[in-house]
């Protein structure tokens, strides 16, 4: 958020689309330098669009991104939403992805064609398949569900994988700590918390193309943890 912005903008204003991908931005020619500037260099395949408010020529989007510059947490792709426990993490590893089973290897791999600096570990040892560069299996890092660093992990996670379902307690705790998790259509959690990110086993190609806008539209990512902390609070609420 930008509070000073708020301030300032009392009526709506005209806004300049820019898209950026691998090659550049495209767009007006002022808003498209700021945006690039701004923001790093994304991986082929990787498209990310932006609604700039356009405001004494160009006045308003110079703040903006000066804001975004003095603001603590920096802009990435993949994206890193803020820490929920500043004491437990006190930030996130961009690409860092969470999998619960063998289920979620064939989204993460083709995840890891879209974002080669993927970062990837599972509760339980994992083949990963061979690697591009290397050649040699790669093993994702295990971490066991009661291994008190187990959490410490996610905290510093960006997604949560589950297809299999075989996580009973996954969805809870990457809501409380704002970690979106996309899992099994058959899981009672993860139906409750994270409604929209529920799928099934089989839907592999869904499963990819909703991570990925998880990874590239930070405001899509808070959207699915705000939710899931609200129904978090609920039941307190209630009583």
């Amino acid at each position: 958020e930008v509070p000073r912005l708020r301030h300032k903008v009392s009526h709506p204003a005209p806004t300049a689309r820019v898209r950026l991908d691998a090659r550049g931005a495209a767009g007006p020619r002022e808003a498209a330098r700021a945006v690039r500037a701004a923001l790093p260099a994304l991986f082929d395949g990787v498209q990310v669009t932006l609604n700039v408010v356009e405001s004494q020529a160009g006045q308003l989007t110079a703040e903006v991104f000066r804001d975004a510059r003095g603001s603590r947490h920096s802009l990435t792709i993949p994206v890193t939403l803020p820490t929920a426990d500043a004491e437990l993490a006190r930030d996130r590893v961009a690409g860092c992805v969470y999998l619960a089973g063998p289920a979620d290897v064939p989204v993460a791999q083709q995840l890891s064609r879209l974002f080669p600096s993927l970062n990837v570990w599972s509760g339980q040892p994992l083949a990963l398949g061979v690697g591009r560069a290397s050649g040699q299996p790669v093993q994702a890092k295990a971490v066991p569900v009661h291994d008190p660093a187990h959490r410490r992990h996610l905290a510093v996670s960006t997604l949560a994988l589950d297809l299999g379902g075989i996580d009973a307690g996954l969805p809870r705790r990457a809501a409380e700590l704002d970690v979106p998790c996309l899992g099994s259509a058959d899981s009672a959690g993860q139906r409750e918390l994270w409604p929209a990110l529920c799928l099934s086993q089989a839907e592999v190609s869904a499963a990819v193309a909703l991570a990925r806008r998880l990874l590239t539209d930070q405001a899509e990512a808070a959207a699915a943890c705000a939710w899931a902390r609200r129904q978090l609070a609920a039941p307190r609420e209630a009583g």
